[in-house]
């Protein structure tokens, strides 16, 4: 389920991501919430693609996602050579 998480509101359920942004409709039930989330879990299978970072591959989650989980939470420095 990647790094989705499922949120209670007070109405229902939303589906985060690992940063906390919402990434769902609301659902009434959870039961509904977890059946969107393994619908799109397997209607977009992770890409092989090269980090805009440091230009390593790894698995993106779609356009939204450049950089590998290294570059994208500050451990890592870009490479010069990537960003010329």
């Amino acid at each position: 389920m990647k790094d989705w998480k499922l949120r209670e509101r007070p109405h229902g359920y939303v589906v985060v991501n690992g940063s906390g942004a919402v990434v769902s409709p609301g659902f009434g039930t959870r039961r509904d919430a977890l059946a969107w989330c393994e619908r799109r879990a397997q209607a977009r299978p992770p890409k092989r693609r090269p980090c805009l970072g440091c230009g390593k591959a790894f698995d993106s989650d779609g356009a939204h996602n450049r950089l590998c989980p290294a570059c994208g939470t500050g451990r890592v420095r870009p490479s010069r050579a990537v960003l010329t």
